[in-house]
């Protein structure tokens, strides 16, 4: 079997060192136009080249006679991909054999920077994994917990309470429920085959639902505001039930708006109609294109499910059902190792003497799985980055966290200036 694996190499200078892009998804951005494909900010930092990998059975790098089969699918395979472009990139003489190399990513594509140092942990001179999490069950629950904590909010115990009062409110005011109701049924499609019960269910998952990507990628400071209180029209709770990391928030100029959406906006979406672009695979086949995400998940990665704590009181059987349903591995034909492969990794860290830094964001709910304490190798660090949110974006951190990171790369050779 082959594959035609979709990578681009970008050149700052021989002597400079290399960013490997560990993607976890297709590439990022336009590839016919190179100033279009979104990079890693380390490569900036470091005035690095950069090598993009785009994962197998993403984009066009697909099996020879794809067929929406996954035989050739695992993480394993994908760090043997990276072990093997690496090594033809070195060998070619196009960049100095003297050069250091580092490899990065965030989230899915920082979770595959971990796979890599975990299956060739002497390949890099650095690995620097991104809000990576070590998911261990197709129910996780640990992430969204994490944002049911005064920990996602810096331990700031009233922020949280005024979050968690919002969900109280509408969850326990049955005349606020009936009037964010109508509105949403004016916000919505395809409600019209269901009863009000029905939508009224829908609308709570929607407003637990959009929580997660909006501390995901939105720092708390955008969106305070907008957080009802007891009192409050049912216009301003229905905008917080719908907000979520799509629109532009209060404050927010245009720049930061279309930085922070380059996160998942990788794909045009004209490619998959269906699907989250950054997600798609650019094939037709039996099945839709985003599969490829939800396979791996229901095969070896794990996912996480809403955890509706606080007021699972205020729910009835049914709604508690609807919003903590996890993935099922039938749909896709796979079978789940019930957590077996990243509960290797993990053991397979602790004994490593890989060098990596792994970076978390306190508000971001994947920090819920970070790695343990007690996996981590002796040349493995963390970082917190306090307020940080799902992203790689260096430039807004404070003074001693740049330092903390500089300090280290500096010390394994890289030159940061």
């Amino acid at each position: 079997m082959w594959f035609k694996q979709q990578c681009v190499l970008t050149i700052e200078g021989k002597d400079r060192p290399t960013v490997l892009h560990t993607q976890g998804y297709a590439l990022e951005g336009d590839c016919n136009k190179l100033t279009d494909i979104g990079e890693p900010t380390l490569v900036s930092v470091l005035e690095a080249n950069c090598l993009q990998v785009e994962h197998r059975y993403f984009g066009w790098s697909l099996p020879e006679g794809y067929t929406n089969k996954w035989n050739y699918f695992d993480a394993k395979q994908q760090s043997d991909d990276l072990h093997a472009i690496v090594t033809a990139i070195k060998q070619s003489g196009i960049i100095d054999k003297s050069s250091k190399w580092l490899s990065t990513g965030v989230s899915k594509n920082g979770m595959t920077t971990a796979f890599y140092a975990y299956h060739y942990p002497n390949e890099m001179d650095a690995y620097v994994p991104f809000c990576a999490p070590f998911l261990v069950d197709l129910s996780d629950k640990r992430p969204y917990t994490y944002i049911l904590s005064k920990e996602a909010f810096d331990k700031d115990s009233e922020k949280w309470e005024m979050v968690k009062a919002s969900f109280a409110n509408l969850f326990s005011d049955k005349q606020l429920q009936l009037e964010c109701m109508q509105m949403y049924k004016n916000m919505k499609t395809n409600l019209d085959q269901m009863t009000d019960e029905q939508i009224l269910s829908d609308m709570k998952w929607e407003m637990l639902y959009n929580y997660y990507p909006r501390m995901s990628y939105v720092a708390f400071d955008r969106w305070e505001a907008m957080i009802p209180k007891a009192g409050d029209p049912a216009e301003k709770y229905i905008k917080y039930i719908m907000a979520n990391e799509d629109m532009q928030y209060p404050g927010e100029t245009e720049e930061q708006f279309y930085r922070r959406k380059e996160l998942d906006d990788d794909l045009n979406e004209e490619y998959d109609f269906w699907s989250t672009p950054f997600a798609t695979t650019r094939a037709t086949g039996e099945k839709r294109r985003h599969d490829p995400y939800y396979v791996q998940a229901c095969k070896e990665l794990g996912n996480y499910v809403i955890v509706p704590s606080w007021v699972e009181h205020l729910m009835t059987p049914a709604e508690k059902e609807l919003v903590t349903r996890s993935m099922n591995p039938v749909e896709y034909g796979v079978t789940y190792d019930n957590g077996k492969f990243v509960k290797n990794v993990l053991e397979g860290l602790k004994q490593s003497t890989c060098h990596m830094m792994f970076v978390y964001g306190t508000q971001d709910p994947w920090t819920g799985g970070q790695i343990p304490d007690d996996k981590m190798g002796v040349n493995i660090k963390k970082l917190f980055i306090q307020k940080g949110i799902h992203d790689d974006f260096i430039d807004f951190w404070n003074q001693s966290e740049k330092a903390e990171l500089f300090k280290w790369l500096y010390s394994l050779g890289f030159d940061v200036g």
